[in-house]
């Protein structure tokens, strides 16, 4: 196999993996349309009698809160953390793009993180 041989095969089983994917999400996607409707069916079963759960012989349907959470004011959330030393309400992690910026303004990296880099080949269509 010569390299522009690799180079075109890599591009087509690319391709196919990318087809492949498509197909699988848009049916995944009808298929969670679906399972959508049964869950609103189930919730206005539920909201209708006042129940929280009902047990069939294929399963058991039972409502369940499912809580999001997100921070609106950054400099608040962080003035709370600080002031009350509440460090456990944030994730340790490192921002990549902050670290990026760090390390080609100082040319370090800071206290307490390492960093790993890898050499990939990547291949682009013509």
């Amino acid at each position: 196999m010569t390299p522009a041989d690799a180079v075109a095969k890599y591009i087509e089983l690319r391709d196919r993996k990318a087809a492949l994917k498509k197909a699988y999400e848009d049916k995944a996607r009808l298929i969670d349309e679906k399972l959508k409707k049964i869950e609103a069916y189930f919730l206005k079963k539920f909201a209708e009698s006042g129940g929280e759960s009902a047990k069939f012989p294929a399963g058991t349907v039972f409502k369940k809160t499912r809580t999001s959470d997100k921070v609106f004011d950054r400099e608040a959330f962080i003035a709370f953390v600080r002031d009350n030393e509440a460090f456990d309400f944030v994730e340790n992690r490192v921002n990549k793009s902050a670290l990026d910026q760090f390390v080609e303004e100082t040319g370090d990296l800071p206290p307490g993180v390492t960093r790993t880099s890898e050499i990939i080949v990547n291949i682009r269509r013509s």
